[in-house]
């Protein structure tokens, strides 16, 4: 009788390049994939407390779901979804099957770690083998080590010792014998379908239409992005040559759009960087350096990964602990305003509304959004992150505690607390024609350029006729940006004494 093994899809939706599935396979055994939707590990996800899924990871999850399970059963197999607290549902599942062993690749999270390890102290109660395969980051989080023996916490250190360690332990791409991925028809019967683990499924795929995420769409995407499809170089002028000078312009499609599917694992970080790779190497000059700076954003994903596995208590607070009791100022109220882009601040206003209506915000915007949520409103970066923890398409624990900690000067080598982003400058100087703002601010779309990112100082005879419905700015900057000093001056001075 052929043995059985239960392979727990999480983060990591593909059948391509998959160290955890493959090793799944290698076992021989009859592989049964599952996935589980655990609402009691919303929490975990989303720092606010809520219980609920949000409706735009749910419309993730059914598309990325299905494109899965469409690719399994081209290959005789199925993916078994089930709904429910995943440490009943896997052991309960396992010992159906007769499963003698259960793979998983890493999820990063306090919450899912604890959860991890109660299904695993439950399948060894029952003498089945728990394995997890750390599959989503470049370089493994306990290889890189200071002189002093001690994980990094600097970034730029971090970042030459993970160069270093990749030039000579270049990845691989990791090949699944599909051919091995046939269920029998009793396993294919099994109950337990995408529908049943999320009924409105349906109705939220025209949540986001524009949205395509699966195996296919993050190969598309990357091929669009780098001209290398599939490890061959087919372009030689592709957008990443271009990142280095056009990553930071919200207005301009600069950036390689891959971070939905590298959080949702449709596309594996091998993938990416392999293909960055290819481009350098046949790539000169300007062109070479977006691909070092591309890959550059590679390692911080890598950094932020190994940071939360070594510092677990920066997950729900201060990274510097100096910081645990900072005193936040501001208005409660302003976080609704924040929020629903309407601070009267047009490129902080035209970041929030392209996270409300996509479910995405680029790179440079959220770095801004943030700022001005900590530095100028003076709230709690924690109530940012949450706002993001729900909101967010291409949402990654790691990284989205990573960036927000860096932009509230909290974390490790952060933004430092005295330099604080200007919300009308960096627009001037990222926006400076007001393409990304009159897009997704159309109550300023008859601004001249000249006024795009202060119509405030338009007249009031002027604002009447060219942006009546636009509000005034809910706090003014330059007595925010001294309060927020103050405010740090003060728990560092207090934490001295």
């Amino acid at each position: 009788m052929v043995a059985t093994v239960l392979y727990w899809f999480r983060r990591d939706l593909r059948l391509d390049d998959h160290a955890g599935l493959a090793a799944a396979l290698a076992t021989g055994a009859v592989v049964v994939p599952v996935f589980v939707v655990d609402p009691s590990m919303r929490p975990a996800d989303m720092p606010s407390g809520s219980t609920s899924t949000p409706p735009a990871t749910r419309a993730v999850l059914w598309r990325a779901l299905s494109a899965l399970d469409a690719d399994l059963r081209t290959h005789g197999s199925r993916l078994i979804c089930r709904k429910g607290d995943a440490i009943d549902l896997i052991p309960a599942l396992a010992r159906a099957v007769g499963a003698t062993a259960v793979y998983a690749t890493h999820k990063d999270g306090q919450a899912f770690l604890a959860r991890d390890a109660r299904v695993a102290q439950e399948l060894t109660s029952m003498g089945c083998h728990w394995r997890v395969i750390d599959d989503a980051t470049l370089v493994p989080a306990d290889v890189l080590r200071t002189g002093s023996g001690k994980p990094y916490s600097v970034f730029t250190p971090f970042s030459r010792a993970w160069l270093a360690w990749l030039r000579t332990n270049e990845p691989e791409r990791v090949e699944v014998p599909r051919e091995r991925l046939a269920l029998p028809p009793s396993l294919k019967d099994l109950p337990g379908t995408i529908e049943d683990a999320l009924p409105d499924g349906p109705m939220l795929d025209r949540l986001l239409p524009d949205l395509a995420i699966s195996a296919d769409a993050a190969q598309r995407r990357l091929a669009e992005f780098t001209g290398v499809d599939r490890g061959t170089l087919v372009q030689t002028a592709a957008p990443i040559t271009h990142y280095a000078t056009q990553r930071d312009l919200p207005g301009v499609d600069g950036t390689s759009r891959l971070s939905a599917h590298l959080a949702w694992g449709t596309l594996s970080p091998r993938a990416a960087y392999l293909a960055a790779l290819t481009v350098g190497r046949a790539t000169q000059d300007a062109g070479r350096e977006g691909v070092r700076v591309w890959v550059t954003e590679l390692a911080w994903r890598d950094f932020y990964r190994h940071l939360l596995i070594h510092a677990p208590y920066a997950e729900h607070g201060a990274y510097q602990r100096i910081y645990t009791n900072l005193h936040w100022e501001g208005d409660p109220d302003h976080l609704a305003l924040w929020q629903a882009g309407q601070t009267g601040y047009p490129i902080v206003d035209a970041a929030m509304r392209q996270l409300n209506q996509t479910g995405w915000m680029h790179n440079r915007a959220r770095m801004i959004v943030a700022s001005f949520l900590v530095k100028d409103l003076l709230l709690n970066w924690q109530l940012g992150e949450a706002t993001f923890a729900r909101r967010l398409i291409d949402y990654d624990i790691a990284s989205n505690n990573g960036g927000w900690q860096w932009s509230a000067s909290t974390g490790t080598d952060a933004q430092p607390y005295f330099r604080v982003f200007h919300p009308t400058s960096q627009g001037q100087r990222y926006d400076a024609h007001g393409a990304y703002v009159r897009h997704y601010v159309p109550e300023l779309a008859r601004v001249p350029d000249h006024f795009i990112h202060t119509p405030w100082l338009l007249t009031a005879a002027e604002r009447r006729v060219l942006c009546p419905d636009y509000p005034p700015p809910i706090v003014d900057h330059a007595r925010s940006r001294e309060r927020a000093i103050a405010m740090f001056k003060e728990v560092r001075s207090n934490s001295s004494q």
